[in-house]
């Protein structure tokens, strides 16, 4: 027995002092209990309806759980990935994500698993990148909790499954990871190539456009060098709008389809209140905290980038993936977690009871296909 037990604590004390190694197993733990979440959520509980008029409140059955586990957005990204923009309504989907299943797919036939696993190599890379992001910027702000406090934060938010399944939040989370660690090494080139692979993932790729902008500006110099991962951002972006515009003769093809979701950009404040929903009532404030963590502890341009990112998704009129969204802001989880480490130990009890009940409460809800974001 004491053998055994001293076999744990050497293990222990070997990943301790390897950081990466760490990380890295601490990735495949989180995807490991998501798979296990939802497998018994979809055998065990599957009779929850609302029944709100007016909303999706999805099956309310079990099913298998590869289909559990791919559902609602990965459904397009499958179809891309096999198809390509085959139909209108897929323009709304970024084309890297999907590039990526169906180079997985060439060697792995079931197009459901391809796509879980090109999800699952991202988040275990995206981990590591973001981590030595973080560690880097505790040490440049002088922060004082541990890298693990935030990837913990993270890995117990309501809607963190999502990395753990085939939506682009795991390969976004890598490529902005790495474009903020190489500029803030002064890699503008090497910073400028994940800006422009972000910017073909999701919209908000864009948004590091702005926060070059913004700390351009603030320091005052190096114009022209810091400036080239501005402008490649732009470059990814505007690359996928030339495409819808020779497919489909629209380069704003992207924006049509969005009213197949109810963003019609229209009355946007009445829109925002009509998709407000009773469980944002604890996203919202977290989210504010949050933004207030970033004001108080961090540098100006993380700001009005994690500000920007969170409005860019309200800008269409709906509030109700913003809960998803928020995943992939990475300095409003610094800012969080700095906050989090200000309270005593009864808010921080309260804080992570909370998160963790309402991520074992979505995952059950999603893995029976109720949408969650």
């Amino acid at each position: 027995m004491n053998s055994i037990k001293d076999k744990i604590i050497r293990t222990y004390e070997y990943v301790k002092k390897r950081p990466t190694l760490a990380v890295f197993i601490g990735s495949l733990i989180f995807i490991l209990a998501i798979v296990i979440l939802f497998t018994y959520s979809n055998v065990l509980v599957y009779n929850y309806n609302p029944n709100r008029s007016g909303q999706i409140t999805g099956l309310g059955k079990g099913q298998p759980i590869l289909p559990a586990l791919v559902q609602y957005d990965s459904g397009h990204y499958k179809d891309v990935a096999i198809y390509g923009y085959n139909k209108d309504i897929n323009a709304a989907f970024l084309p890297l994500f999907p590039l990526s299943i169906r180079l997985v797919h060439k060697f792995i036939l079931n197009i459901d698993l391809a796509s879980l696993i090109a999800a699952w190599s991202f988040l275990v890379l995206a981990v590591i990148a973001f981590y030595k992001f973080i560690e880097s910027e505790i040490e440049k702000h002088n922060l004082k909790f541990s890298p693990y406090i935030l990837l913990g934060l993270i890995a117990i938010f309501p809607t963190s499954f999502y990395f753990a399944i085939p939506y682009t939040e795991s390969l976004f989370l890598l490529l902005s990871s790495l474009a903020f660690l190489a500029y803030r090494r002064n890699l503008y080139y090497v910073s400028a190539i994940f800006a422009f692979l972000a910017s073909l993932t999701k919209y908000q790729g864009l948004v590091f456009g702005l926060y070059v902008l913004v700390d351009v500006i603030y320091k005052k110099r190096d114009f022209i060098r810091r400036s080239i991962p501005m402008i490649f951002a732009g470059l990814g972006f505007l690359s996928y709008m030339y495409y819808l515009y020779v497919k489909y003769k629209n380069p704003f093809e992207f924006l049509k389809v969005e009213k197949y979701w109810g963003r019609d950009y229209g009355n946007i404040l009445m829109n925002l209140v009509h998709s407000f929903r009773p469980e944002y009532i604890w996203y919202i404030p977290v989210i504010v905290i949050a933004l207030y963590g970033v004001y108080k502890y961090l540098e100006r341009p993380f700001f009005w980038y994690g500000l920007v990112y969170l409005l860019l998704p309200l800008s269409n009129g709906r509030i109700d993936a913003l809960n998803r969204y928020v995943l992939t802001d990475l300095p409003l989880f610094l800012g969080l977690a700095a906050v989090y480490l200000a309270w005593n130990k009864v808010y921080r009890f309260m804080y992570v009871f909370g998160s963790g009940y309402l991520l074992c409460m979505s995952i059950m809800l999603f893995a029976n296909s109720y949408l969650v974001a």
